[in-house]
């Protein structure tokens, strides 16, 4: 077979599983209610250690991957923007949450109390290693994510 591209093997992104994409969703649903960002903080993972998962559950040799060197402008490294200074944040073991500058202290209160503390981040970086997966987690997510897909019904599943 053909080799996987891959411009560095350093390179890191941020990763969500099916199940935490589902969990961020009821989750904002649960506290949304005036225009809040909602932001999880995803693990991430080295790209190397994701191509090389990929090939262990493919069955084939790790010497499939070739390093082909970052895109002019591209990131080592992912950013999301979780503030700009003037609007409130507040986060919690799962997630941070930006309140427009309209929101009352009396909402931002009452999510308070909800478990949330104020934050002083103004980003979220996949780079922070307390949140980098191991290369044994990322295959164990991907198998999941595998026998999550192959029992989905037909219908929803994306054609390539």
């Amino acid at each position: 077979g053909s080799n996987i591209d891959l411009t560095d093997a350093e390179m890191t992104r941020f990763f969500m599983s099916i199940p935490e994409c589902v969990n961020l969703i009821f989750s904002c649903t649960e506290f949304a209610e005036d225009g809040e960002l909602f932001i999880l903080k995803m693990p991430s993972v080295k790209m190397g250690d994701f191509a090389r998962a990929y090939l262990q559950i493919k069955g084939f040799p790790d010497n499939k991957i070739r390093i082909i060197g970052r895109r002019k402008g591209e990131k080592i490294h992912e950013q999301l923007l979780v503030g700009d200074g003037s609007s409130t944040i507040l986060e919690n073991e799962k997630f941070f949450i930006n309140f427009p500058q309209h929101v009352s202290n009396e909402r931002i209160r009452e999510i308070k109390q909800k478990g949330f503390m104020e934050s002083s981040k103004n980003y979220f970086s996949s780079e922070n290693i307390e949140f980098i997966l191991d290369a044994s987690r990322i295959k164990e997510i991907l198998l999941q994510e595998k026998s999550l897909m192959e029992k989905m019904p037909s219908s929803l599943k994306f054609n390539h």
